[in-house]
């Protein structure tokens, strides 16, 4: 006594009689070695969507476990200032320098040395640079918007005067 399976997909239709003390793999090889040369190319285009389904799957979670994993919001201290930069970057420069002139302690993370480091800007959801990181919150946008948010945080964290916060101006303001 047997069973009989029917697949459908599309206009085609595919009828087997798959014996029910057969093994699972024995039957999918009867289901996939059909006598047919158009059922058998079928069959086999399928299980290559399948595949190729399955990888692109593991491929685009993977990526996201990436961009998550290499996020410099998720580790960074509240109150901590990390800024994504590249070295030719003149706008980039500007705020190094200010920071410097300031003397206010921040992170640089260079996104062109290491593809780690483009992970981590890629999950800013910033487009340009540079991208200044303070705590969990990005602050993207121009140079006078980084450093006015850079100069908040100066304000709060300097109570008795450590830092220069009236250096945290953009160039000719």
């Amino acid at each position: 006594m047997g069973c009989s399976v029917q697949c459908t997909y599309g206009v085609f239709s595919i009828r087997k009689k798959i014996d029910p003390g057969m093994r699972s793999v024995t039957a999918l090889k009867l289901w996939l070695l059909d006598d047919d040369p158009r059922t058998r190319f079928r069959h086999q285009m399928l299980g290559l969507a399948a595949v190729g389904s399955i990888l692109s799957f593991i491929l685009f979670y993977s990526n996201l476990a990436l961009i998550y994993y290499f996020s410099p919001m998720r580790t960074n201290p509240p109150g901590h200032v990390v800024i994504l930069t590249t070295s030719w970057c003149p706008f980039c420069r500007s705020l190094r320098q200010a920071l410097d002139s300031a003397g206010m302690p921040y992170e640089t993370i260079d996104i062109e040395k290491d593809w780690k480091s483009s992970y981590a800007h890629y999950s800013t959801k910033q487009r340009g640079i540079p991208v200044t990181v303070i705590g969990s919150t990005v602050v993207g946008g121009g140079l006078r918007r980084q450093l006015a948010a850079i100069r908040q945080l100066c304000d709060q964290m300097n109570p008795i005067g450590h830092y220069d916060c009236a250096r945290l101006v953009a160039p000719g303001s």
